[in-house]
C-alpha cells in the first residue's frame, strides 16, 4: 500500500480551470504562463555556402605516387598540385596553387580530400 503524502495537499490558490486546491505547476510557480517563454528560432539552413570551386568540378589525377595534379573537368586546365609526404608524424599532405597565389606551398593536411577542399576555396 502507497503511503499518503499531504505534502501535495497545500492550500494554495485553485487552478483556473478547477477549484481543486492545491494541484499544478500554475500554483508552484509565480510567473504567468507567457514569462519564460522563447521566440520560435528560424529555420536552419542546409549545408554553410563555400566559396570557390565545387569538389565536383575537379578531377585529381596521380603523376606518381606522391604527386597529383588538380585540373578542371571539361578545359583540363591545370589548377595545382597535391604533394602526399610520409614524415615522422605519418602521412601528410600539402597543396600548391597555381592561379595567383605565386606558387606557395600550403602544408599540414590530413588528408588529400581536406587539401583539395582548401584548394578550391582559394580559387
Amino acid at each position: 500500500m502507497i503511503a499518503f503524502d499531504e505534502s501535495f495537499m497545500s492550500a494554495g490558490d485553485p487552478l483556473v480551470t478547477t477549484r481543486i486546491p492545491g494541484f499544478g505547476a500554475a500554483n508552484r510557480t509565480p510567473q504567468t504562463s507567457r514569462v519564460h517563454k522563447s521566440r520560435a528560432k528560424g529555420v536552419k539552413t542546409g549545408k554553410p555556402v563555400v566559396k570557390g570551386l565545387a569538389r565536383s568540378a575537379v578531377a585529381v589525377v596521380r603523376q606518381n605516387p606522391r604527386k597529383f595534379e588538380v585540373r578542371v573537368k571539361g578545359s583540363r586546365a591545370l589548377l595545382g598540385f597535391v604533394t602526399k609526404v610520409q614524415g615522422a608524424g605519418g602521412k601528410a599532405y600539402a597543396y600548391q596553387l597555381l592561379i595567383g597565389d605565386n606558387a606557395k606551398v600550403h602544408k599540414g593536411f590530413a588528408s588529400q580530400k581536406e587539401a583539395v577542399a582548401r584548394m578550391l576555396e582559394k580559387c
